[in-house]
């Protein structure tokens, strides 16, 4: 699958972390970008989603998120590390989710890690890790789709 267009310009490599961050770096349409839970995603995601972030991580954890609020939450990580990233659609985002291997299971585990980091305190207001945190909160493994049949 092509990069997409209408997700304002393809981004190559994300940009270098200055420090070790409580993100993780994902994967859609053949490019790498990065998934930062800082304090002004994560509000944003909460008032366009309607829940606080102790449910979307619940939610997450559990395989309770739909497509849209996936695409929704995983647009504004992408956007809090990447200003390229603005003018992004959420729809489209989800759209790129959905074709990804692994899908939607994949990035809800991803998203569960995340946001238990951001839930728990393990991450500063910009969406660094704490220093001594590792990104292993929570009960969720992220799928290995490669190695299943």
């Amino acid at each position: 699958m092509d990069a997409p267009t209408d997700l304002n310009e393809p981004v190559g490599a994300p940009p270098p972390a200055a420090d070790l961050r409580g993100q993780l770096d994902i994967d859609l349409a053949g490019q790498s970008y990065r998934l930062r839970p800082s304090y002004e995603a994560i509000i944003k995601v909460e008032r366009e989603l309607g829940r606080g972030l102790i449910q979307l991580s619940s939610q997450a954890d559990l395989g309770a998120l739909s497509l849209g609020d996936v695409g929704t939450i995983v647009t504004r990580l992408i956007q809090a590390d990447d200003d390229r990233a603005a003018r992004w659609s959420t729809a489209r985002v989800g759209q790129l989710v959905y074709a990804e291997q692994g899908g939607l299971d994949r990035m809800q585990a991803m998203l569960a890690i995340v946001l238990a980091e951001a839930a728990t305190g393990g991450c500063t207001a910009e969406g660094e890790l704490r220093p001594g945190e590792a990104m292993t909160l929570g009960t969720t493994a992220i799928p290995d789709v490669a190695s299943q049949d």
